[in-house]
């Protein structure tokens, strides 16, 4: 038996939901002629399972927002974690700056970040680093400027007379 040729490629030009619809009966009647749509069938609960599980690695690693008490370094190594998966390629630098921008808890870093007009992954991490440590700072110098002060009592003058003991007519 003669090997079948598949469909030429889809007619770009005129009517393009005609052309689209002679193109995908000829690709359908080609599966049907090779076998190969019996195979696909068999495949194809292999890839359902399969998008399920990247669907599942795509949420974590969109959803992922940086923790209350979180330091940059454990936040950026989580989201490449969470991106080799994902299998992002080369888009993966540019997709864990973005969840980054969107996930941190400073909403002042956030702004800086946002302001930034060629924004990489490296100056992401690089601002949000010198924000945290400055933060870490401020901290620092506000606790050692709050300094317990004891209260002064102050004792009140004698108010005259109050004590008699000392007589009126002996110092004249």
């Amino acid at each position: 038996m003669e090997q079948l040729k598949p469909p030429g490629t889809l007619n770009l030009e005129g009517n393009l939901a005609e052309n689209y619809k002679e193109w995908i009966q000829s690709f359908e009647l080609y599966l049907t002629a090779t076998g190969i749509e019996e195979k696909s069938e068999k495949i194809d609960s292999r890839v359902t399972v399969s998008r399920e599980r990247i669907s599942r690695t795509f949420v974590t690693f969109f959803t992922r927002n940086q923790g209350p008490h979180e330091n940059i370094d454990s936040y950026v190594t989580d989201l490449k974690n969470k991106a080799k998966p994902c299998e992002f390629e080369h888009l993966s630098d540019g997709l864990i700056r973005d969840r980054i921008v969107c996930g941190i808890q400073s909403e002042g870093c956030r702004a800086r970040l946002l302001r930034e007009a060629d924004l990489t992954l490296r100056k992401a991490i690089d601002t949000f680093r010198a924000q945290e440590i400055s933060s870490q700072q401020l901290k620092s110098l506000k606790s050692t400027e709050e300094h317990s002060v004891n209260a002064v009592k102050q004792v009140s003058k004698s108010k005259y007379r109050q004590n008699d003991s000392h007589k009126k007519d002996l110092c004249m």
